[in-house]
């Protein structure tokens, strides 16, 4: 019995060796047979709605801040349950004459995957559970406040290959950048832009986006597009990367100053807001390049009547222009200016209203007190300083309702006194203000 238990496993183990000795000679699997795709990634200043500037200038207050934009064409199929038209905060069309687009058209085809779901599928793409995978891309920036790293891949469309624009912008000093993703090429009449309402911060995880499967070289494959902030390294952070190539440059614009450059590139803006067909799109560039708040959302969402009389009102206030910079106040005071008196007068389009009130808060219900309120202010720094104190005197109205249009709008700016309630009782309303200008107090004798 032994004597057949022992035959029986030599003739069972006896192919063992040729096959493992075979393994060693097996070749690897072929890799995936992806559509190429043209990639050029690099830092900017600037931001999607402003473009690329020419400069930025560096925030001390800034802390480091990186992300890290990645592709990779994948064999598995990988589900998702969200698009990435139903994240979008914002989609634009800048190259037409209304930028801002109420759906996305073409982003519904795009999967979007957040939260523990991209966890899972950026553990898998790394740890090869997706099959055969063929890089696109792998690009990280440290963003200085003001930068935005960008990623363009152009793919074949013959081939069913995407092209793409991926933008993470970081727009101030918090730690946080929101991505812009463009579907289409420049001369593509159909592309648009999607703003998530999503901002990336450390820690949270990434971005996924899922592009349709193609089958353009004969193998199904899908692109992915990964997209998280991570830690700051020791790279060279994005404002020294575009000072540096600004540096490089220097030689080929010697003959313009930084403001006469910027001065001129206003003066173009303002010579084509006759220009119906581009009107808007000026404008928003106009109003996002200067920083002039109110006057970018007038830009992006007033009808084309209103938008034709504000255009007016925006070359008279910057007719005698300077650069950007110089350029913001007049132009932010012209908006502020064209709202009230529309609202004076009982014209002001719903939609408009809604826009006085995001950016002036339970202050600005109150278009009779808007010149008082616009009376000395020199910049738009300060305009946002007076409204947040006449917001602060709001937060002690009669009115429930006025007390909780007042305190979101300190709240959303980081303003609003800590432990306030709007519907608490009278005593603890005012416990909590006591609290807050006491501290207030306390910071500024330089107690911390």
């Amino acid at each position: 019995m032994r004597l057949a238990a022992a035959l029986l496993f030599a003739a069972v183990a006896a192919p063992l060796p040729a096959i493992v000795s075979g393994c060693g000679t097996l070749s690897a699997p072929p890799p995936l047979r992806a559509p190429p795709l043209a990639v050029e990634a690099a830092p900017h200043a600037g931001t999607p709605l402003t473009g690329p500037l020419a400069v930025v200038e560096p925030d001390a207050a800034a802390a480091p801040f990186a992300v890290r934009l990645r592709g990779a064409w994948v064999e598995q199929s990988v589900r998702t349950e969200e698009s990435l038209a139903t994240r979008a905060g914002l989609v634009l069309a800048l190259g037409e004459s209304d930028p801002l687009r109420p759906f996305a058209r073409r982003a519904d085809a795009v999967g979007l995957l957040r939260g523990a779901q991209a966890r899972a599928v950026l553990a898998d793409l790394d740890a090869g559970r997706l099959g055969r995978t063929s890089p696109a891309w792998d690009e990280r920036a440290t963003l200085d406040a003001g930068t935005t790293l960008r990623v363009r891949a152009t793919g074949d469309a013959a081939l069913g290959a995407p092209s793409i624009v991926l933008d993470a912008a970081r727009a101030g000093p918090a730690a946080e950048a929101r991505l812009a993703v463009r579907l289409g090429l420049d001369e593509d009449p159909e592309r648009e832009t999607v703003v998530l309402e999503d901002a990336l911060r450390t820690g949270e995880g990434p971005i996924v986006l899922v592009f349709p499967r193609v089958a353009g070289l004969d193998e199904a494959a899908a692109l992915l597009a990964l997209i998280e902030a991570v830690e700051a390294g020791r790279d060279a952070p994005a404002g020294d990367r575009v000072r540096a190539s600004a540096a490089a440059a220097e030689g080929r614009r010697r003959a313009l100053e930084r403001s006469e450059e910027e001065r001129r590139e206003i003066e173009a803006l303002l010579g084509q807001l006759d220009r119906p067909k581009e009107r808007r799109a000026r404008l928003v560039t106009l109003a996002g390049w200067c920083g002039a708040p109110l006057a970018l959302d007038l830009a992006l969402i007033a009808a084309e009547a209103d938008l034709a009389e504000f255009a007016t009102a925006a070359r008279a206030a910057l007719a005698e222009h300077g650069d950007r910079r110089s350029s913001a106040w007049p132009l932010e005071r012209a908006a502020w200016l064209f709202v009230a008196r529309r609202a004076v007068q009982g014209t002001l389009a719903p939609e408009l209203s809604g826009v006085l009130a995001r950016q002036g808060g339970e202050a600005a219900r109150f278009p009779g007190a808007i010149e008082d309120l616009l009376r000395g202010v020199q910049d738009v720094a300060a305009l946002v300083q007076r409204l947040a104190a006449e917001n602060r005197i709001l937060l002690e109205d009669a009115s429930p309702a006025a007390r909780a249009r007042a305190f979101d709008w300190l709240r959303a700016r980081g303003l609003a006194p800590e432990g306030y309630d709007p519907f608490g009782t009278l005593h603890e309303r005012r416990a909590a203000l006591q609290r807050a200008e006491a501290a207030a107090a306390h910071v500024s004798e330089g107690g911390g």
